[in-house]
């Protein structure tokens, strides 16, 4: 009886976790254009901060805003050929008498035209699943 080399063990995929922001201001989404060079370089993504973060931090320090309320959704996982990417989607309404300002590289869109704009997969995903609501 003949044997076959075994095959080797496959190297386990590491995994990255990172919430994602999907800021509403009266039926518009904030985006931000990523850095040219790098993951999704120079596509529009949705504000990133470390899982656990806090969402009002992030409005009240880069945009001057006040939430009016922040929403968990489910774990969104996107798989890359050499990890794997946990998404934690919170949808953050802006108080609609706050200011808000953009920086350069941010832009205000309604749903439809973010998820016809040059986004991730896993960004059009939640663009999308939010325009089903």
């Amino acid at each position: 009886m003949e044997a076959y080399p075994r095959p080797r063990p496959r190297r386990p995929v590491p995994l990255k976790k990172t919430a994602m922001l999907l800021v509403l201001r009266e039926g518009e989404v904030l985006l931000e254009k990523r850095p040219p060079v790098g993951l999704w370089g120079g596509l529009w993504c949705l504000p990133e901060i470390p899982p656990g973060a806090d969402p009002r931090d992030y409005c009240k320090r880069r945009l001057g805003a006040k939430l009016a309320s922040a929403k968990r959704l489910p774990l969104l996982r996107h798989g890359f050929t050499h990890f794997t990417l946990n998404i934690t989607p919170v949808v953050c309404q802006v108080a609609s008498a706050s200011p808000c300002a953009s920086e350069p590289g941010q832009v205000w869109l309604t749903l439809e035209e973010a998820a016809q704009a040059a986004v991730p997969a896993p960004v059009r995903k939640l663009l999308n699943s939010l325009q089903a609501v």
